[in-house]
């Protein structure tokens, strides 16, 4: 019966490590997570008659919105999307060539012209919002557009 009651507490005693889980202060630094593609999936688009979420794919009825980020390690990103024709009259499927910097969740991300964008991580989500205003070539009123990507 000793040998039993023994046992049992050299097995407990065995799977007790087992239970010790990891503490949320293991995160990985964003400096390493953005590493990769990142693709667009959705996009929440607001103005002042207020806000709707639409699917983002890169065929479809939203395509005008999906873009890709690739983050390299040497601090630059290569941007797909849909780039305005220089006489402004079409769009065409076109790459940016851009440098970014991050400073804790925010990654601000500068194209070749300097213009610069600022996207933030969500680690809970693993996913980044970049936001973009633009005008809405219809109305010509202003839209707020959080696009959202994933890996």
């Amino acid at each position: 019966m000793k040998a039993i009651k023994f046992l049992s507490m050299l097995m407990l005693a065995m799977a007790l490590p087992m239970l010790v889980s990891c503490g949320d202060d293991d995160d990985e630094p964003l400096e390493s997570v953005i590493i990769g593609k990142w693709y667009s999936y959705k996009a929440t688009v607001s103005n002042s008659y207020g806000k709707r979420t639409v699917d983002v794919a890169q065929n479809g009825e939203y395509a005008a919105f999906y873009m890709e980020a690739n983050f390299a390690t040497n601090k630059t990103v290569i941007v797909k999307s849909w780039l305005e024709s220089e006489d402004e009259q079409s769009f065409y499927w076109g790459e940016q060539n851009c440098v970014y910097t991050i400073d804790d969740d925010e990654v601000t991300i500068v194209d070749e012209n300097g213009e610069k964008a600022v996207a933030k991580y969500y680690p809970k989500d693993n996913n980044i919002v970049w936001t973009l205003l633009m005008i809405d070539p219809n109305t010509g009123q202003l839209l707020t557009t959080n696009l959202f990507f994933r890996k």
